[in-house]
Formats: structure tokens, sequence, C-alpha cells
């Protein structure tokens, strides 16, 4: 791929084919509540307007859902979920804060409708799920306590890991979803071997994935792959994820769930972090944040000129304890981009962090894209490294496919099984009882979805003294039968 720094384009913007007022056409993502109680709200006049009273405080995970008239349902911050009152939801609270190693992951929180409810949502964590269920609590939403932290990967090699990549698209019938995450394995020297998992969510629930291998640079480790955002077009045909060396963009079948061609490759970020498409999917935009270097805000085209050039440009910096973190495509088309101060916690209240910059016209190429500093005020509150993470709610199905899966099962996701087995204490210093058939195959997973443990249920005791202290996932399995356990190792 070859890049270039200079730009020719037309003087000529056409604004006449750009309706300022976009119709928003994604009530579901109406509601952004985020960083330390930050709450903005997309007015259908295409305007954003900072309200008051939410309770989170999140760091980089954290997703919003509302409902299809766009009012707020309920939020997260991966540890915790809050209903539309701000108040905790029943059994919202995921994770022990001190044990919850989600609350500094750039895509950690996630929130899926599922296929064919009108009820009940997935809250995607890195490697888990929950189901919350809308019907419970006089319509404030519950979490459904034995769905909390199911495993999504309980099957693949102990090996492979999650990284902090999470984002999902409409299949093809526009009613399943294609959840993608970047999965990782490593080598005795640390260098890491990747993957891209695409995992079906439909009727029937979370299906088996497809894992598709990524050749990555022979000089990345895995802290350059691992951090960074991971992004969808608005139409789902690209998918594309930044790291802190490199950048891919793939083109995308929403029918199979299959990564198809390699568009576009950058080997040379430094920092690379926040990303996002403009709403033609014509560009993407990135920033980058290092220490030794100002963070900066890029614009790259994904179509070449009839040089075979993709052409970039910087369009802003900040230097100094500050950085720009995560981007998001508002309802509005326009993209948001957050500053963090670099310390956290921090106490540090400064127009900085109080406001979100935005990229007016992302569809216009150069810097007729109107990138505005710190114009979307958040009412008092501050942002740190994350915005919400969100996905086209809208986006129908894929005119002219022959996939169609609509018309087979209408089940939805068992939401009130009944436990049969235990795991007693669910809280201990390494020593545990497992009351189930001793025939059954027990898997213990870490938070990152690793196998840390694995064996029969002999004699019904569980000895898990050698593991390091923190949270753990027991997935029992025998016969046609398994369930799953939290338990937390002192």
């Amino acid at each position: 791929m070859k890049l270039n720094t200079v730009f020719i384009y037309s003087v000529l913007l056409f604004f006449g084919s750009w309706n300022q007022n976009t119709i928003m056409a994604q009530p579901e993502a109406s509601n952004w509540i985020f960083g330390d109680k930050a709450w903005l709200q997309f007015q259908p006049d295409s305007m954003v307007v900072a309200k008051s009273g939410a309770k989170q405080l999140a760091k980089e995970a954290q997703a919003t859902i509302s409902d299809s008239l766009g009012n707020l349902l309920f939020y997260t911050n991966c540890s915790k979920v809050w209903n539309r009152n701000h108040d905790l939801m029943l059994n919202g609270v995921l994770y022990d804060t001190l044990l919850d190693p989600h609350h500094s992951t750039t895509q950690g929180a996630l929130i899926l409708p599922a296929p064919g409810s009108d009820y009940l949502y997935y809250l995607i964590n890195p490697a888990v799920y929950t189901l919350i269920d809308m019907r419970l609590e006089g319509g404030l939403g519950a979490v459904v306590s034995e769905s909390a932290l199911t495993p999504i990967y309980p099957y693949l090699e102990d090996s492979l890991g999650v990284s902090e990549k999470s984002t999902s698209v409409r299949h093809a019938n526009g009613r399943d979803w294609w959840l993608a995450q970047l999965r990782i394995k490593f080598d005795d020297g640390w260098q890491p071997e990747a993957h891209l998992s695409l995992t079906l969510i439909n009727e029937d629930g979370v299906q088996e994935s497809n894992n598709f291998p990524i050749m990555l640079s022979e000089a990345v480790s895995a802290s350059q792959v691992v951090l960074g955002e991971m992004v969808f077009t608005p139409s789902g045909d690209k998918l594309a994820m930044i790291g802190s060396s490199q950048l891919f963009v793939w083109s995308f079948d929403r029918c199979t769930g299959e990564i198809q061609e390699e568009i576009l490759r950058i080997d040379t970020l430094t920092g690379g972090y926040g990303l996002a498409f403009s709403h033609d999917g014509k560009y993407i935009y990135y920033t980058t944040e290092n220490l030794s270097t100002p963070s900066a805000l890029y614009q790259l085209s994904i179509i070449p000129d009839q040089f075979g050039v993709h052409n970039f440009l910087k369009l802003s910096e900040v230097s100094g304890m500050y950085s720009f973190h995560q981007l998001e495509l508002g309802i509005n088309n326009r993209i948001y981009v957050g500053t963090a101060h670099l310390l956290f916690p921090t106490e540090v209240f400064v127009p900085q962090n109080m406001a979100l910059s935005v990229i007016n016209r992302p569809d216009l190429s150069g810097y007729a894209c109107d990138f505005d500093t710190l114009t979307v005020s958040l009412g008092g509150n501050r942002t740190f490294f994350g915005l919400p993470n969100t996905v086209n709610y809208a986006l129908g199905p894929l005119e002219g496919s022959d996939c169609d899966t609509l018309g087979g099962s209408t089940s939805v996701p068992e939401t009130t099984p009944i436990p049969q087995w235990q795991m007693i204490p669910t809280v201990s210093s390494g020593l545990y009882a497992f009351n189930g058939p001793e025939q059954a195959q027990l898997i213990v997973y870490d938070v990152w979805g690793r196998t840390a443990w694995q064996g029969t249920a002999t004699g019904q005791r569980l000895d898990l003294s050698a593991l390091p202290a923190g949270l753990y996932l027991v997935h029992a399995l025998w016969e046609q039968k398994q369930e799953t356990f939290r338990i937390v190792k002192q």
C-alpha cells in the first residue's frame, strides 16, 4: 500500500448534497453515558445536549442502550449495570471492583438486542456474556443471574485468550448478529498469534465461532496488538482494527461471517488506538497516543487515487499530559473525539476532558471534514479514555442476499434455567466442593477466557490453591448437560 500526505481534491464540496439535519434511524444509540458521569443525548435535529444524573465511573469499557423511541434503558461499565433511573439493576454487580480487569479494556462492554426478542439483551464482556431481561422489576430490567458471565468460547484451545477489541454487525438477514473479537495466543517469546473470531448470535443463542488468522508484523509484541478499537462500516461490508503499530481494513461478508480481502494495511503506526469509519465507509479516522510524541488525529482514504495512493492527513494533535482517545460515529453521522488526561485516577477537571471534539462532515476529504475542537460540552462532567461502544442497530437485511435465515427457529435464549449442580463455596482460598456427577469434566477459565485448570470432578473436590487470586468461571460438562459457575479465589 502506498501512502501520501498530500491531498489533491476539488474545492467544490457539494454542500447541497449534505443533509445537516440527518434523519436518525438508530434510536437505540440516542444516549451516551461514559467517563465520569458524562451523559450526552442526541436530539432529532442532530444536536447533542448534555444531561445530568448518570452514576457510572468508567475508564474505557462502557456501553449504553435505549429503546426504539430513544428512551434510556440501561448502561454499564462492565463491573456494574445501571437502569434508566440510574440505580443499580437487580443482580447488576457483575464483578467485584477490585477484581475486575475490564475497567481498563478498550471495548470491554457491548450491548446487543437478543434476536427474536423485544425484551432480552446481551451484555458482552471480553470472553463472557450476560443476559438482561427488561420485563423484570417493573420494566427497569434485571440481570438474569443464571446467565451472568457465561463463557463465549468454552471449547476453544486453552492458549487462545481475548484482547480488548469487541464489536458487532447485523447478519445479512437483518435480525441476527455477528460478534467480532480479536483473540490471541502467545509463544514463549511473547510473540502473539492473532485470530479474528466471528461468532453468530441468533434466536438459539451464542453459537460456535469461526476463527480467521491474521498475519502480524514480526516486530509486533503482545501489547501492540491487544489495545485499540475494532469497527465495522455502517453498511457492514468492511471491518477495521487498529493496534499500537498496525492498522488493518478487510472486506466482510455479512452472510457467511467471513473475513475476505485485505483492503488496506499500515505497519508503521506509533501508538494507534482510536478508530471510526465515516458514514459512507470511504474514510477511516484514527488516533495515536504516545508519551514521547504528541497524540494525533488522522484521516485516511480507504479508496486509493488514480496512482494507487491511500491519501492521509493529520487533522490535529495534542501534547503534554493530554491525549486523543477513542472515536465514535454518532447517529447524526458525525464522529466524536475524546481527549484524556493521561493520569488515572485524577481529580483534574479541565477544558480538554470536559468536552468532546467533533468531525462534522467525515464523508468529505481533507480539511473539508470540518474538525471542531472541544465544542461539545459534557455539562461539567469529564471523559477518561473511552466512549460508549456502539454498533449500527438499524442495519437491515442485505438486499438481494440469498442467505436470509429467517423462518428458522423462533426460540429465545433460556432465561430461567434451574441449576441442579453447585460449586461450594463461591469464595475460597482455593478449596471448593462440586455438587454434581463425578464424571463431569470441569474447565476453569480466567477472566480473559484462558483455561487455568481442567480435569474431572473426581471426589467432587476442586483444589485451585495454586492459582493466583482473582475471579474465575468453572464450566462443568456431563453428557448433554452443562453449567457455569462464578467463583472467587482469595
